[in-house]
């Protein structure tokens, strides 16, 4: 499966790891072209190395937000919460972005309205039946270390 990942921070990059293992391409979209994290660079931070992915071509970067879209069968979108509603009005000028499956690996509500990260999806127009939310006690040290956590995924 093709796996469009919207974010690069810790958190998308344990995804982004999470998601080669087994077996899907990612491609890793972030935002400031001006400011590349070490994720975006070199398919490394302190947590993770994916730069043989990279190296291979199963996982590929852009600054191009349409690209990312269009690209996979499922986007997860893994930024700062308070932002989500900045990026669905830049996701929104992207055609057929309301039909695309969408996993919010992101946790809060936004802080002016109150409204929760899926009101946010469904008021910029993502059906309720494609959005899906990861959440849970998961941490990053734990999952790569390979000892046992819980992640819930609900939609």
């Amino acid at each position: 499966m093709k796996i469009s990942l919207i974010g690069s921070g810790r958190w998308a990059s344990n995804i982004a790891g999470l998601c080669l293992k087994n077996n899907h391409t990612v491609l890793c979209w972030e935002r400031d072209i001006n400011d590349d994290s070490q994720f975006f660079k070199h398919a490394k931070n302190e947590y993770i190395n994916l730069s043989a992915y990279k190296k291979c071509g199963q996982l590929t970067f852009t600054h191009d937000l349409k690209k990312a879209i269009k690209y996979g069968d499922f986007v997860i979108i893994s930024i700062l919460s308070q932002k989500l509603d900045e990026l669905m009005e830049k996701i929104k000028l992207v055609p057929n972005f309301s039909n695309k499956n969408y996993c919010l690996a992101m946790k809060g509500v936004q802080a002016e309205t109150g409204r929760t990260l899926s009101e946010i999806m469904r008021d910029a127009g993502v059906d309720k039946n494609n959005i899906v939310v990861m959440a849970g006690p998961g941490h990053i040290q734990s999952i790569l270390a390979g000892e046992k956590t819980h992640m819930i995924v609900a939609g």
